[in-house]
């Protein structure tokens, strides 16, 4: 018996070789009748539309997600092509301190710390041997020279001398008179010979007393001050006694220790500044005097005499000081501030000022004085250079001067 055809609904469609068919126009949902075909029911097609859907969504979301995320790497990518403009980049102005450089004589100067001595001193000793009978000066007390300072056992060598001038004196008469005989051929040539003798060896001791006499007396051998007195009035000395302390203040020396690294540098008659401890704020003029001529054993350094005027007697001797002499003189030279050269590894350099930006400049120093670095290189007169507000910048930032 030939197969009867399901019944067509309205909205169903019949395809006869399809298994499985949809129809969504309305009406319930029926699968194609044929032969080893079944009834599907219509919640089940429901949720695979459901689930289709989802699916499809999900991957409308990917897509766009991916889309998203190439996009935005492409953007990344092409942004590190572009190359750095410096004009795009907007730069704030850094205030800074200005100061023109001006060229100008500059001296290399060395300090050597030395003390003031007495230009000339002298320990007076006693030459002959007695009693001190006068005393004329004291310890600190200005003398002349010449001046008689001290008398020893004067008034008895006085004496010996008075006897000595008689006895010259009567030798003289007695050589005249054996003299006038031998001319009358009365006495023998050996009693003139004998005269005379006698005449020279009174003469002969007469001259000792007088220098001893002499050195009865002690005088000052030079315009000077009385250091110290050792020997008093009515004291006991014999020869080589020391009895006192003559020096010479009116100028002063001072002596100080030159490396030799410094000695062709330095001459006599060099001008040398010089300071004291004990007036801080007063700049004395002193001359170099003398170089030593070989180095000492135990420093290394030659011995250096500086010559300091003291006619004011205001400086002592004793005191400490120190001397300032010139190494060499740089005519023109350009010198700044130590804070204002920056250090890169061994690089030295400043930023000066050109049309508003701050420009570096790599320098060469050829010295340091004090707080200021002296330039051998890479500046002259009339550069703009930053003192302050530079430890920031960089080659070619925008720059305001403060003032």
């Amino acid at each position: 018996m030939p197969a009867v055809p399901p019944p067509r609904w309205p909205g169903s469609c019949y395809l006869s070789k399809c298994k499985a068919r949809v129809c969504v126009s309305g009406g319930p949902m029926l699968s194609h009748w044929g032969p080893g075909s079944g009834h599907v029911n219509g919640h089940t097609i429901d949720r695979s539309v459901r689930a289709v859907k989802r699916l499809l969504i999900n991957l409308v979301v990917c897509a766009a997600i991916i889309t998203t995320g190439v996009v935005f790497t492409v953007g990344v990518v092409m942004a590190r092509r572009v190359p750095y403009a410096p004009e795009m980049r907007v730069e704030r102005s850094v205030a800074v301190s200005i100061r023109i450089l001006e060229g100008g004589d500059i001296s290399d100067l060395f300090t050597l710390t030395g003390n003031l001595e007495p230009w000339k001193e002298v320990l007076l000793s006693a030459e002959t041997s007695g009693l001190i009978e006068w005393q004329g000066v004291e310890a600190g007390d200005l003398v002349a020279a010449g001046e008689e300072l001290l008398r020893i056992d004067r008034t008895s060598t006085e004496l010996r001398l008075d006897r000595a001038r008689a006895q010259y004196n009567l030798s003289l008469y007695e050589l005249e008179r054996i003299i006038k005989l031998h001319m009358l051929g009365i006495n023998s040539p050996q009693e003139m010979e004998r005269a005379r003798a006698d005449r020279d060896v009174t003469h002969a001791n007469m001259r000792a007393l007088e220098v001893d006499l002499s050195n009865c007396t002690v005088r000052a051998s030079f315009d000077g001050v009385v250091e110290r007195v050792y020997q008093e009035r009515d004291e006991y000395v014999s020869v080589g006694t020391p009895l006192l302390n003559l020096i010479q203040v009116h100028k002063l020396k001072m002596v100080v220790g030159v490396a030799d690294k410094d000695i062709p540098h330095i001459a006599a008659g060099d001008v040398v500044q010089v300071r004291v401890d004990a007036y801080k704020d007063k700049v004395y003029t002193g001359r170099v005097h003398r170089l030593a001529v070989r180095a000492e054993e135990s420093t290394h350094t030659f011995e250096t005499e500086i010559e300091v005027d003291n006619f004011d007697n205001e400086l002592k001797a004793g005191m400490i000081g120190s001397a300032v002499l010139v190494r060499n003189t740089y005519p023109g030279a350009i010198s700044v501030p130590i804070f204002s050269v920056m250090a890169e590894g061994a690089e030295r350099y400043v930023f000066v000022e050109h049309d508003g930006h701050a420009l570096k400049r790599p320098v060469s120093i050829s010295f340091y004085q004090g707080n200021v670095a002296v330039i051998g290189d890479g500046l002259a007169a009339g550069d703009r250079l930053i003192v302050a507000g530079h430890r920031n910048l960089r080659d070619g930032s925008p720059v305001t001067d403060r003032e």
